[in-house]
């Protein structure tokens, strides 16, 4: 197994939310209770949706740069309507910035590794549509996909208690890559 810190210096994660102290922070600080990893907060920076002139001014090339020494990129993102949240689908359509006017940005994506953290305080009923949504931006992008932290927030003890076990999966998945 590696040490923490080659595991940390591996990974960073982008984290998506209407709330930065919320639920999915929650989940964030489970799966980094024994590895520092750094974190992007999408509520600290400016980025506009996509557009076809690709003429934003805002932090998105910034955000992209900021990534790429790391093998390992983290969403982080709540269940919204069994999807990402507006934040996070903001941030992932600029990716179509790095297959067209992004090009040479774009292609080192292609080497990385993809993982989410997300959390749900209902059943997520629609749990298989969620992450396919990766697993396909994964595949389109041509990274590798490394699955999902599905953190539950609700209040039924019995799933609450299987939250740390599933953190433990989870980052052992991303030690492994």
């Amino acid at each position: 197994m590696n040490d923490s810190k080659s595991i940390s210096a591996k990974n960073v994660i982008v984290f998506g939310s209407s709330r930065s102290n919320g639920r999915t922070h929650d989940a964030i600080n489970l799966t980094t209770a024994k590895q520092a990893i750094p974190i992007i907060d999408l509520a600290d920076h400016d980025i506009q949706e996509f557009n076809y002139a690709y003429n934003q001014k805002d932090d998105f090339i910034e955000i992209i740069k900021k990534i790429m020494p790391y093998q390992n990129i983290i969403l982080a993102t709540p269940i919204y309507w069994y999807t990402m949240s507006a934040k996070m689908k903001i941030f992932v359509d600029r990716w179509s910035d790095l297959l067209s006017s992004q090009q040479k940005l774009g292609r080192k994506m292609q080497a990385k590794n993809l993982a989410v953290i997300t959390s749900y305080a209902v059943d997520p009923e629609g749990a298989d549509g969620f992450e396919r949504n990766f697993i396909n931006i994964a595949k389109y992008m041509q990274m590798q996909y490394l699955g999902c932290f599905f953190y539950y927030s609700g209040t039924e003890k019995t799933r609450l208690s299987l939250n740390i076990e599933k953190a433990n999966a989870f980052i052992e998945k991303l030690e492994d890559s």
